[in-house]
C-alpha cells in the first residue's frame, strides 16, 4: 500500500523543541528526524547527531542576510533562529551537531502552512559539485524550467529531490524536460521488478507522473513532466557519492518503439 504524503511531514520522525527558555539537549538517530522549534523562547538550545536527513521547522523564516537561501552560522557555531538583522541576533541561538561538530551551514527549504523548514547545506553542495546549474525544488508545489534561457546554460538539467528527509515535498511540474535531463534523489525510487524504471513512473496519453516513492511504500510528492510523446520514460542510470553521501541518478529517455 502506498503511503501518500498528508501535510508537511512523511516519514519524519517529530522532535518538538519546547519554548520553555531553557537549554534543553536533542538527539538524532540513524533515522529522519523533523525538530519542530515551538512558537516563544526555546533557549539555546543543542541538537546533537544532526544528520543530512534530518530537518529543522521554525515557524518564522530565520534572518537570511543574503537571501540565497543558504544560511552560514556564526563564528561561534551556532545558528540565530531569531535573528532580525545584521545587527540583531535575537534570543535563541542553536547548536546543530553532527560527528564533526557544528554543521557550519542549513539551506531553505520554502515554507507550507506557515512552517519553514531548513535542512544541512551540505546535501545541496554535493548535488552542485555534480550539477553546477542544477535545481532544488521546495516544500510547496513547485512549476520548474531546466532550459530557462536567461540562465546561459545549455546543457542538461538536473532536478535535486531530497526524499531522505521524510518530507512532503509537494506536486512539482517540469515544464521542458527534455531527454538527458535528470531526476537526483538522496534515496533509491522503488523498482520491484528491477527493470530500471521507477514504479511510481507512468506516462500515459504523454502525460508522465513520477510518484516519489520509496521500496517502503512511502510517497513523498509527485513530479509532472510536461513531454510530448508516450515513448519516453525516467530510467535509472546509476549513483555517485559525495562526502560519504549517495545520490542516485534518473535519467529521461527515449524508449525503443
Amino acid at each position: 500500500m502506498i503511503s501518500q504524503p498528508s501535510g508537511l511531514f512523511s516519514g519524519a520522525t517529530i522532535v518538538e523543541m519546547k519554548a520553555n527558555n531553557r537549554v534543553d539537549t536533542y538527539y538524532g538517530s540513524e533515522t529522519n528526524f523533523a525538530f519542530v522549534v515551538e512558537n516563544g523562547d526555546v533557549g539555546d538550545d543543542i541538537i546533537k547527531s544532526f544528520g543530512r536527513d534530518d530537518s529543522l521547522i521554525t515557524h518564522a523564516k530565520i534572518f537570511d542576510g543574503n537571501k540565497d537561501g543558504m544560511i552560514a552560522f556564526g563564528r561561534n557555531g551556532l545558528l540565530d533562529i531569531d535573528r532580525v538583522s545584521s545587527r540583531k541576533a535575537g534570543n535563541d541561538q542553536l547548536k546543530l551537531e553532527d560527528q564533526n561538530g557544528s554543521i557550519g551551514e542549513i539551506r531553505y527549504l520554502g515554507e507550507t502552512s506557515g512552517q519553514y523548514v531548513y535542512a544541512s547545506a551540505a546535501t545541496l553542495h554535493g548535488f552542485y559539485d555534480k550539477y553546477l546549474f542544477g535545481i532544488e525544488g521546495t516544500v510547496g508545489d513547485d512549476r520548474i524550467s531546466f532550459h530557462d534561457d536567461t540562465m546561459g546554460y545549455e546543457g542538461p538539467g538536473a532536478l535535486l529531490v531530497d526524499n531522505r528527509l521524510g518530507l512532503n515535498l509537494g506536486h512539482d511540474s517540469i515544464s521542458d524536460m527534455r531527454e538527458g535531463d535528470s531526476i537526483v534523489t538522496t534515496r533509491k525510487l522503488a523498482d520491484a521488478d528491477t527493470n530500471g524504471i521507477p514504479d511510481g513512473f507512468s506516462n500515459k496519453r504523454g502525460e508522465a507522473v513520477l510518484d516519489l516513492r520509496a521500496a517502503d511504500g512511502t510517497s513523498v510528492g509527485t513530479i509532472q513532466f510536461e513531454v510530448s510523446a508516450s515513448h519516453f520514460a525516467l530510467v535509472a542510470v546509476g549513483s555517485f557519492e559525495h562526502d560519504n553521501q549517495v545520490f542516485y541518478r534518473y535519467e529521461l529517455q527515449a524508449l525503443d518503439t
